[in-house]
């Protein structure tokens, strides 16, 4: 019988009529809730998600009611929430629901993709706006400079109705993160001599990039020098291996920071110098976790595996990087069993909640014992035992583990039909054991592969196929792909070199 099934008979008197409506709101309440508090309540629980199956179970929840279903703000929230984990095909088809979207669900979308690395689907959402506020404009290039697409950032920059500050800002640290040391100087030019933030960011860029000639050129040309600027040239100094010009920017520097101090860590186990990178860390004015980390990393690197576990034991306080550096430096001193039992153990103890990094710490364990079925299991359980969606750095993992074992068919297989564009550097892996086991044909395809990811070293991958072909007695076909792909300039003695 339905609540709202009509009786017949005496009519009912108006308090009779009072009674009954309170009695069906009552009814409606119990089954239907509070709508306005259930999507207030479902929209917390999409920004306190902290995994893609969680947003998944609480999607399938707002899809059951109609109430729920159709509102535009739990969409947008929706949109967000997937893509922040990653759930990027079911973002767009959320926002493709939406009748009509409004600029809130386009935002959504937007940073979905961009977060998730799609600049072209994002650079189709952004050019189908009429009018795009600057911080769509800073977001774009934002990400074209973080995946290395300075060109197109620049175009973003140069079409951008209002320059901001930020704006050039990022175009300068995408030159000089990129190498672009002319284009960045030559922008700076143009920057106010009294403007040491765009400066120091540039100087930083350069000091991540390892481009310590640049940073040194560029300290030297600044009027102003603060304790930032210092610290990028310090750090710069560290990246590359120069220690005792770092040692020397430390002493002079009115104030050293923790990125300095960790930077130093890092350059010194990079070195094998491990008492040095002990006393820097005793030299931290206040000890942190990445600080720890980087020590437990210099110790393993150099074959102090009971050094990096007594750190590991005494920290309180240890992130997820924390137990993928323990993880690793099991694997690089022979232990990468004893790695897989720190995770399982840890993992079914609760202490621990995998996420990239533990994950890929994983793979590389299971890759160093071989444990090919293993891994794969992991890559392909990872979405529903973890809520991780799988990276293109996992896949390589296991391409890695194929042509380690010469599997070449199956290697070559992944690296075509991964979800990801395989980086060049997968095939250039693929390419080295073609060259081992002189498989000519595989290494053609797959030198086309490189030379179409990355156009400006079309030389090398050729070579190395024209050079087996003449080790397979076919002399005019290596000429004929020299001819072809215009190497003829190349040295032929090259090619018959094992």
């Amino acid at each position: 019988m339905g609540i709202f099934r009509k009786k017949m008979g005496k009519p009912l008197s108006e308090e009779g009529r009072i009674k009954r409506a309170a009695i069906r709101l009552r009814r409606i309440y119990r089954l239907y809730g509070n709508p306005e508090a259930e999507v207030e309540a479902l929209t917390t629980r999409l920004l306190e998600a902290d995994n893609l199956l969680e947003v998944r179970r609480i999607y399938e929840i707002i899809c059951t009611q109609t109430h729920t279903r159709d509102n535009r703000e739990l969409k947008n929230v929706t949109i967000q929430a997937f893509g922040k984990w990653g759930g990027v095909e079911e973002a767009r088809q959320v926002f493709d629901a939406i009748r009509h979207p409004r600029n809130e669900a386009y935002r959504a979308i937007f940073e979905a993709y961009v977060n998730n690395g799609h600049l072209e689907d994002a650079r189709r959402v952004f050019s189908s706006l009429p009018r795009a506020k600057s911080s769509w404009w800073i977001q774009m290039m934002a990400a074209y400079a973080r995946y290395g697409k300075v060109a197109e950032a620049s175009e973003i920059y140069n079409w951008m109705p209002h320059k901001k500050a930020l704006g050039w800002s990022l175009l300068l640290i995408a030159y000089a993160r990129n190498g672009l040391v002319d284009e960045a100087s030559e922008m700076l030019q143009s920057v106010p001599a009294s403007d040491s933030i765009a400066a120091n960011a540039v100087l930083a860029a350069f000091a991540r990039a390892g481009n310590v000639a640049a940073a040194k050129e560029l300290f030297d040309y600044m009027p102003a020098r603060t304790s930032g600027s210092w610290n990028s040239l310090a750090q710069a100094y560290a990246q590359a291996g120069h220690l005792a010009e770092c040692v020397k920017a430390a002493n002079l520097m009115p104030e050293t920071t923790r990125g300095t101090w960790v930077a130093m860590i890092r350059a010194y186990g990079d070195h094998g110098m491990v008492a040095e990178a002990r006393t820097a860390f005793d030299n931290l004015p206040r000890v942190t976790v990445d600080a720890c980390n980087t020590l437990i990393v210099a110790y393993a690197r150099n074959g102090h595996l009971v050094e990096a576990k007594e750190l590991f034991d005494a920290m309180l306080v240890r992130s997820t990087v924390t137990w993928a550096s323990i993880m690793e430096g099991c694997t690089m001193n022979n232990l990468a069993g004893q790695a897989l039992e720190i995770f399982h153990w840890e993992n079914c103890s609760g202490q621990l909640m995998p996420d990239q990094v533990v994950l890929s710490a994983v793979l590389s364990a299971h890759s160093w014992l071989g444990c090919l079925d293993d891994a794969a299991g992991i890559i392909r359980d990872m979405a529903s035992d973890y809520g991780i969606r799988p990276r293109v750095e996992h896949y390589c993992a296991i391409l890695a583990m194929l042509t380690s074992r010469s599997e070449l068919g199956d290697a070559e297989d992944l690296a075509a039909s991964m979800p990801f564009v395989a980086p060049a550097s997968a095939w250039k892996l693929l390419l080295d054991v073609c060259k081992i086991r002189r498989d000519s044909a595989r290494a053609r395809r797959v030198a086309e592969e490189i030379v179409r990811l990355d156009p400006s070293g079309c030389a090398e991958p050729f070579m190395v196929v024209a050079g087996l072909y003449f080790r397979e007695g076919r002399p005019q076909e290596a000429v004929d792909l020299m001819l072809e792909k215009g190497l003829a300039g190349q040295d032929v003695d090259l090619l018959t070199r094992g």
